[in-house]
């Protein structure tokens, strides 16, 4: 992770939390042509956040996590369901398209500084 200021970014080899979320996976089956179910730990050892996957923030105390997973027909992965289960549950989904193609990143509109107490 890098710092900048109080809050943590995410380090560029990690940059949407996948690579931890996959070394948190402890079992996985398939469940269908190109789907997969398991299990994964919600606080590994040694890890920062990453969930949601694609915006770390969340951080897990316990609990237990499944999630499923769905590729296309090449086997790239689609679609990544994950549920949290500590005293509600908590579904998030992350999905994935343009697999090979340059990403385009466009500046927001309507953007500011954030307030100073987000730094804090």
């Amino acid at each position: 992770m890098h710092t900048r200021g109080k809050y943590e970014v995410p380090g560029m080899k990690n940059p949407i939390g996948l690579a931890t979320f996959m070394s948190a996976i402890q079992s996985m089956h398939c469940t269908g042509s190109r789907a997969y179910r398991g299990t994964f730990d919600p606080t590994p050892r040694d890890a920062d956040e990453f969930l949601p996957i694609g915006a770390p923030a969340i951080v897990v105390f316990g609990g237990t996590g499944v999630f499923t997973v769905t590729t296309d027909a090449l086997g790239w992965v689609t679609s990544i369901k994950v549920e949290l289960r500590v005293k509600e549950t908590l579904k998030m989904t992350t999905t994935f398209s343009g697999h090979g193609k340059p990403v385009k990143i466009s500046k927001p509109g309507n953007v500011g500084e954030a307030y100073d107490f987000s730094y804090d």
